[in-house]
């Protein structure tokens, strides 16, 4: 399975924020230690971006915000491009969609934005005689606990959508993620939220882990990021490397159990949660 792993080229995109981020910086090198040397990462990351804004980008041809980690490599290049041109020069494997994070859970602001990004993204894959790509969503995970005292303003506006727990907004991404697969041209759902949620509930979550984040929104350099890359490998890459994440070191940045954590989170189909 290496040699296969070595020269099958996988190109995956996201659209989203500071979260598409923390599921993607370690990925690459989680690839590399799997033998994947020919697996490419795009991200547009703008701060807390929704569906909407992402479509207006579009529309616009805006070229800011995209960076991406070649073949090879470990480090994410900003570039400028807008989201036309990166779809032009390369024929992406998998396409990734996120919502912000008081949108997440809130299927009503998903539409028209989805439909209409994944409308013009099938034109531009005809247009380039480019394959069709598989449309994912990233279900990630919701703003820590510790911040439903009210002490941060963002956070407090955030959850207000939700009761102001953190729990409900999860509940509230599982619906919205099933049925974006259920109502939309979306065929996976990405369940990193469920990784980092299982590990908030292990005997890791200690207080100095600040349940994985590094301020109650993203994740914590150590464990957090670790977690959500080994989820998306063994979601995207692990069925072609035939490598599990548990049997590799990541640097010795995670503990056997949040590996396995993170492994048995991607296999969850988010529909029947």
């Amino acid at each position: 399975m290496m040699l296969i792993s070595a020269i099958l080229s996988i190109n995956i995109l996201i659209l989203g924020h500071s979260f598409a981020s923390d599921c993607t910086q370690n990925l690459p090198a989680i690839a590399l230690e799997a033998g994947m040397k020919d697996v490419r990462v795009g991200r547009f990351v703008k701060a807390n971006c929704s569906l909407e804004e992402h479509w207006n980008y579009f529309q616009a041809d805006s070229t800011c915000f995209y960076s991406e980690c070649a073949p090879g490599s470990k480090k994410f290049v900003r570039q400028e491009k807008s989201v036309r041109q990166v779809l032009e020069e390369t024929e992406w494997d998998y396409i990734v969609f996120q919502n912000s994070l008081e949108n997440e859970g809130r299927y009503e602001t998903v539409q028209p934005f989805l439909d209409n990004l994944i409308e013009e993204f099938d034109i531009i894959a005809g247009e380039n005689e480019h394959k069709k790509p598989v449309y994912c969503w990233n279900m990630f995970w919701p703003i820590s606990k510790l911040l439903e005292d009210g002490s941060n303003s963002r956070a407090t506006y955030r959850l207000s959508f939700y009761d102001n727990s953190s729990e409900k907004a999860f509940e509230a991404y599982k619906k919205t993620a099933a049925r974006v697969v259920a109502e939309t041209a979306v065929s996976r759902v990405i369940p990193v939220g469920l990784a980092i949620m299982d590990a908030r509930a292990s005997t890791y979550n200690t207080p100095e882990e600040k349940e994985f984040t590094r301020d109650g929104y993203h994740l914590s350099y150590a464990k957090g990021r670790w977690i959500a890359a080994s989820c998306w490998y063994q979601y995207f890459l692990a069925p072609v490397s035939g490598i599990d994440v548990c049997n590799l070191t990541l640097g010795s940045s995670l503990p056997d159990a949040l590996k396995q954590i993170a492994s048995k989170a991607a296999s969850v189909d988010v529909s029947q949660l």
